[in-house]
């Protein structure tokens, strides 16, 4: 993608991005479909003859029924069929209703509003006892700039530890690991214990909710037992003060959980 491009699709993401999977369509390997209008765009990886989406197009909500007559058409040009992965909300309305579609559940998305978000005496025994290990252990929790979590060899350690743990390869597409090359509009949450990162959490923007996508939560090899939870509590705590009102930890894959009868699989 040239930086033209680059900051086009900047540009439409922080004026349109709703879906909360918006800001994944930069991550490596995507290719960029631009509406003839250059007022949408979509992020796609081909795949078996499929132009496979990140999500939903990022437009306005006024043109997503055009936008996506547009792209289909456009897939039909290049005999390749659409299909749309993360397709939630409006984009699913709309899809689900199609004769020409068909739709599988893949889980649910805990969604929570920041400015809600309980004070540690309300909350459940087991998270505040997380809580406590973590800060008994002297893990602390502050904001890094995009620059220097970008350019800090620490946070790459950190990230090579915690894959390190994974049996399995990286799915990369919507589940990228390799964020801090890119960090552009997201906010950074680095854990630290003596002075040295265990753990960090980014956050990416979701502009026209208010609100953000808890993108990754790394926890290095010698983070004690509660890190990941005070970096989320400082993270959502810190997002709310900014004034978000939306904050979602992305898809749980396989979950039953949603309350929507829509979003179930027959």
């Amino acid at each position: 993608m040239t930086a033209a491009d680059t900051d086009r699709v900047y540009a439409l993401l922080e004026r349109y991005a709703w879906n909360v999977t918006a800001y994944q369509i930069v991550n490596p390997g995507m290719e960029h479909w631009f509406s003839a209008g250059g007022d949408a765009v979509i992020g796609y990886m081909r795949r078996c003859g499929k132009r496979v989406v990140a999500g939903a197009p990022v437009c306005s909500e006024e043109r997503l029924s055009a936008v996506l007559a547009e792209w289909e058409a456009d897939c039909a040009k290049h005999r390749e069929g659409p299909a749309y992965f993360g397709a939630a909300g409006r984009l699913f309305d709309r899809l689900s209703r199609r004769d020409d579609h068909s739709t599988i559940i893949l889980g649910a998305q805990p969604v929570w509003n920041p400015q809600r978000w309980p004070e540690p005496g309300a909350m459940r025994a087991s998270l505040r006892a997380q809580l406590s290990r973590a800060r008994n252990k002297g893990v602390t929790v502050q904001e890094w700039s995009v620059r220097d979590a970008g350019s800090s060899p620490e946070l790459r350690r950190v990230l090579s530890e915690w894959l390190a743990q994974k049996p399995l390869p990286s799915l990369h597409f919507l589940v990228e690991p390799q964020t801090l090359s890119n960090l552009r509009d997201k906010r950074i949450f680095v854990a630290e214990r003596n002075g040295i990162p265990v753990g960090f959490l980014n956050a990416a923007p979701v502009p026209a909710r208010n609100g953000w996508l808890t993108e990754q939560f790394v926890r290095g090899a010698n983070a004690p037992n509660g890190t990941v939870e005070l970096l989320v509590d400082n993270a959502v705590r810190a997002l709310a003060a900014g004034g978000a009102e939306y904050v979602t930890m992305g898809l749980v894959p396989l979950s039953s959980h949603s309350r929507d009868t829509a979003y179930r699989n027959p």
